[in-house]
């Protein structure tokens, strides 16, 4: 099954939880919508580091990553513009990113 969504970004320079649902790890291509009022998103692991100073940043234009967690809810996402939209889709694997069983 395809997962795919949008992040909408309340206020500019508040970092905020990529996913509040419970959607698993995976491999996941993530990119600033291409729409955004914005030039930059930035995503981080924490709400410290989806920052512009330390986030990795994403233009619209052309920036695409792809990302492999154990869940999309690990992800921070901040812009430099109130409602702009970060977007994903997984593209490989609900195995990806869990541990082994003890053994």
């Amino acid at each position: 099954m395809a997962i795919v969504g949008q992040r909408i970004v309340a206020t500019s320079g508040v970092p905020l939880v990529f996913s509040t649902a419970t959607i698993g790890p995976g491999t996941y291509l993530v990119r600033a919508h291409p729409a955004n009022a914005g030039t930059y998103c930035y995503i981080g692991y924490t709400s410290q580091t989806a920052t512009t100073l330390t986030g990795y940043p994403m233009n619209k234009t052309d920036d695409e990553i792809t990302i492999t967690v154990a869940a999309l809810e690990d992800l921070w996402v901040n812009s430099d513009k109130t409602s702009d939209v970060v977007c994903f889709i997984r593209s490989e694997g609900e195995n990806i990113g869990r541990k082994a069983p003890a053994g």
